[in-house]
Formats: structure tokens, C-alpha cells, sequence
């Protein structure tokens, strides 16, 4: 008997112990185990979404799409989240004339990738995109998409035509792509423009009459959507050049003569540039153009308000076209001849192609600033001439440029130190502006600018401020506004080459 308990109770403890790492107990709906040892989780059906009118699932039609993601994308496509919301984008292309083009490509970019290819044919002249809300993405025609006769919009330069574009990242940062900043239940509707290619050609002539080889004629787009911003053709040995595929719109053709010298705008020679409007399809003929300027020429004499000469003026004469409206000639880059007048105030241009120009004898004026003595104190309007009916030769007369004379606001700004040593005070809660007096009438004949709420930034590392404005000009108010008191104004009568000089204390000047 004393035999037997021993080995009843090691069978006791035996069962108790295969009770305890029994696997199966108390877990009836665990999940099984793999013969790795791996747990296996059993996938769980994801929540769909449905269109109600269709009664399509938007997952479904995510995964149709999903198949058009062209392979060039490095990064997979991320899965699609059930629960994120969506917007549409709805893409046509369009040719010059707004008519719809049923053959081609659209590329949706993110972050300089592509992520869908949208193919467009003659069963659809749209395809409708649906994508994450609240993103930004880009559309853009696919350039080598297109049939002939086509042409998309380009952005940059290029200095030749290749054979065949390539949709690889580098070759699409030439080409124009539209924003488009997504929102969760929106349908925007996107009209890709492309071009119908116009052509340009001419020939450049030499003073004589002989054939200029070797000039660097540049075709440039002026329109924000006019295509390629640069096309460059050089003249062949009977000084054609030809432009094969332009974008219609608006543009801009310029020449040299020496095409390794070209550095910037005053490098290229008159009579070019001129502005021009380009239309889809045309065979446009510049015909011939003389290098070497022409028979042309513009003179006259400058002075003040006061009637002293007027010396070290610019004049510069410009070509005087009829452009789109909204296109202004009047740039640097289109002028045809530029002098300074001497010590007595005279000028004289020269060597001027002869047709319709236009002069202006403050281009450098610049209507944001008092730029000072020695300077014009206001823009002058352009006097237009035409050197072929009033003649080659065009003597101006007397010319009356105001010379600035300003007036100057100044003084230094005192900050109390216990007031700004509060954190509800700041040197940037202070705000100064001037304003004319209202009612107050400039001296008949004298043109302004008008001075309404013009911000003087103070200098707030040197506690100073001070503002410039130009005289005469009419009884002017300066304020000083400071955040949480009342304003603190004064009215001066500006005097010419005079100052006013006040200090203002902070804040105890605004209690």
C-alpha cells in the first residue's frame, strides 16, 4: 500500500501537467498554426464603395485604372485606402481651333512622377481620372501621342528638334503641364491645348543687299500658353531661315549677327526684334530684312521745369507695331537705338530702320521710387513718330523732363524698455503709412503718382524710419499706428529738396 501511493501520485501530478500545456484549451477560435510554426490570420474583407448610379464599386474602377500606370514609374503604386476620399479629373485635348482631338495620350503626374497614362481614341474624346482629394497633380499630353499636324506646348528651350521625344522625366520638364489641386468631391474638367504648327521664314540681307550667312535668328513665345518659349534658326548661304513647327500666339523674333557673342539683350542688332501674332496653320513671310539699321534717325533737346538742360538722360527709341492688345512693345529687348543727352541736354539717334517708331525719354523711370536728383521726377508719355511719312530725319524740339526733387520724412524711434520687456509688446506692433490729404489738388499741369496708404518699413535693428515722396505734391498725412493705442498722425506740406524730421516715443507718444 505504501508502494502504491508514491505512483498514484506521480500519475496525479502527470495529468495535471498535460492539462496546463494543453494548446487547445479554452481557445476554440484561435487561428491555426502553419507547419513553419508562422501564425496564419485570415484576411478580412475590405469595405468597398459604391457609385449609386452605376453601382459600380470604387474599388473596381480604381483597379481598371490602376492597369494604365505605365511602367516607367520607379515607386508602385501605393494600394488605395477604402476609407480616404476622392475627387475626378475629367482631361480632353483640344487643337488650336478648340476642336476636340481624338487620338492621344495624357500623363497625371505627383511628385514628378508619372502614376496614370490616360488614353484618349475615338470611342471617348475624354477620359474621366478618379483619384486620393486633397492632393496636387499634374496633366500633361504625352508629346510623341500625338499624329502628325500636332504639336504640344513646349516650356523651356530647345536648341534642336529631336527625332523622337522620349516620355523619360528630363525630356517631359520641356513641355507645359497644368496644375491641379484636387478636392474631395470635385469634377475638374481639363482641356489640354495643342498646337497646329504655323511656319515662319525669311531672309536677312546685309546693308547692301547681299545674302547674310551665319545669323542667329531666335523665334521666342510671349503668351503664357504660346509653346516653345525659344526656337533658334541659323541663316544658310543665302540668308534664309525658317522656322518648321511654331506654336500659334503671339511671339517675339530677334536677331545677331556674331551668334557666339550673344550675352544678353543689347547684344542683338536692330531692326530686330519685333513682335508679331502667329496664327494656327499660317506660312508666315517676314520677307527681307537689312541688317546694318537703316536711313532713320531722331533728335532734340531735353530740359527742366525750370528750363536748364537736362544732361545724362536717357532716350531710347523702340519699334512701334500694331500688337494684341495686352501686349505692351515698349521692353528693353525691342528697342532700335538708345543715347544719353550731353551737358547742354541734346540727343541724336541714328542709323534707324524707317517706318513708325516710338521714343521715350524716361525708360529707366521707375513709378515705385523717388530715385532723386539728376533723375526724372515723372514718367513722360511716348512721342510717336513715323520716319517714313514725317520723313527719315525728325528733329523733336524741346522736350520738358521734371527733374525729382524730393521731400524726406524722417527720425529715430524711441522704444520704452519696461514696455518692451512685456511679452504682449513687440517693435513689429508698430506700422507707419502716408496718405494725401483729402480734398487737397496737385498745381495745374503737374502729373503723379497718387500717394494713398504707401507702408514705410521702419528699420527696426536701428530704431529708425524714413520715407521719400516727390514734390510738388499736395498736403500729405503720416500715421503711426501702434497695436492697442490710438493712431498718431501728422500733416505736412512737402517742400522741394526739404526735410521733416520728428522722434517718436513708444507708446507714451500714443497715450
Amino acid at each position: 500500500m505504501k508502494s502504491i501511493r508514491p505512483l498514484l501520485f506521480l500519475g496525479v501530478f502527470s495529468l495535471l501537467i498535460a492539462w496546463l500545456i494543453w494548446p487547445d484549451r479554452n481557445q476554440p477560435d484561435s487561428p491555426s498554426h502553419g507547419e513553419s510554426g508562422d501564425l496564419i490570420v485570415e484576411d478580412l474583407a475590405p469595405a468597398t464603395l459604391t457609385d449609386q448610379s452605376s453601382g459600380t464599386t470604387l474599388r473596381e474602377t480604381l483597379a481598371l485604372e490602376v492597369d494604365a500606370v505605365v511602367p516607367e514609374v520607379e515607386k508602385p503604386e501605393q494600394p488605395i485606402d477604402p476609407e480616404s476620399e476622392f475627387g475626378k479629373i475629367s482631361v480632353g485635348i483640344v487643337d488650336s481651333f478648340g476642336n476636340q482631338v481624338r487620338h492621344g495620350k495624357v500623363l497625371v503626374l505627383q511628385h514628378g512622377k508619372v502614376i496614370r497614362t490616360l488614353v484618349i481614341d475615338e470611342s471617348d474624346s475624354r477620359f474621366h481620372c478618379e483619384l486620393p482629394a486633397s492632393e496636387t497633380y499634374f496633366v500633361m499630353v504625352q508629346p510623341d501621342s500625338l499624329q502628325a499636324g500636332l504639336i504640344p506646348q513646349l516650356v523651356r528651350s530647345r536648341k534642336s528638334k529631336p527625332e523622337q521625344v522620349s516620355t523619360g522625366e528630363s525630356d517631359l520638364k520641356n513641355y507645359a503641364k497644368f496644375m491641379v489641386q484636387l478636392s474631395a468631391d470635385q469634377w475638374v474638367k481639363v482641356d489640354l491645348e495643342v498646337g497646329i504648327p504655323a511656319q515662319v521664314f525669311g531672309r536677312i540681307l546685309g546693308p547692301h543687299g547681299a545674302p547674310a550667312e551665319g545669323v542667329l535668328v531666335r523665334l521666342s513665345g510671349l503668351d503664357r500658353n504660346s509653346g516653345a518659349l525659344t526656337e533658334s534658326s541659323m541663316t544658310n548661304e543665302f540668308g534664309e531661315y525658317a522656322f518648321e513647327e511654331v506654336f500659334p500666339g503671339n511671339h517675339r523674333l530677334k536677331l545677331h549677327v556674331d551668334p557666339l557673342a550673344v550675352s544678353g539683350s543689347e547684344s542683338w542688332n536692330p531692326p530686330a526684334p519685333w513682335d508679331m501674332e502667329i496664327m494656327a496653320g499660317q506660312g508666315l513671310d517676314l520677307g527681307d530684312t537689312y541688317l546694318g539699321g537703316g536711313q532713320g534717325s531722331v533728335s532734340g533737346w531735353i530740359v527742366d521745369q525750370d528750363g536748364n538742360p537736362f544732361p545724362g538722360l536717357p532716350v531710347l527709341c523702340f519699334s512701334n507695331q500694331k500688337v494684341k492688345e495686352g501686349l505692351d512693345p515698349h521692353t528693353f529687348v525691342s528697342e532700335l537705338g538708345r543715347t544719353v543727352t550731353n551737358e547742354e541736354g541734346l540727343f541724336q539717334i541714328t542709323g534707324m530702320k524707317v517706318g513708325p517708331i516710338k521714343i521715350s525719354v524716361t525708360p529707366d523711370f521707375n513709378p515705385r521710387h523717388v530715385l532723386g536728383p539728376g533723375h526724372p521726377a515723372m514718367w513722360e508719355p511716348n512721342i510717336e513718330v513715323d520716319l517714313e511719312s514725317d520723313g527719315p530725319h525728325v528733329d523733336l524740339g524741346g522736350i520738358v523732363v521734371e527733374d525729382s526733387r524730393p521731400f524726406v520724412l524722417s527720425g529715430n524711434l524711441v522704444f520704452d524698455d519696461a514696455w518692451l520687456a512685456s511679452d504682449l509688446h513687440s517693435k513689429g506692433d508698430l506700422r507707419i503709412s502716408i496718405s494725401q490729404v483729402k480734398g487737397a489738388e496737385l498745381p495745374e499741369g503737374v502729373r503723379r503718382n497718387a500717394v494713398r496708404k504707401m507702408k514705410v518699413r521702419p528699420d527696426l535693428a536701428a530704431n529708425t524710419y524714413r520715407a521719400v515722396v516727390e514734390t510738388p505734391m499736395t498736403p500729405i498725412e503720416i500715421s503711426f499706428r501702434l497695436k492697442g493705442y490710438s493712431d498718431l498722425r501728422f500733416q505736412v506740406k512737402p517742400e522741394a529738396l526739404r526735410t521733416w524730421a520728428r522722434d517718436i516715443q513708444i507708446p507714451s507718444a500714443f497715450e
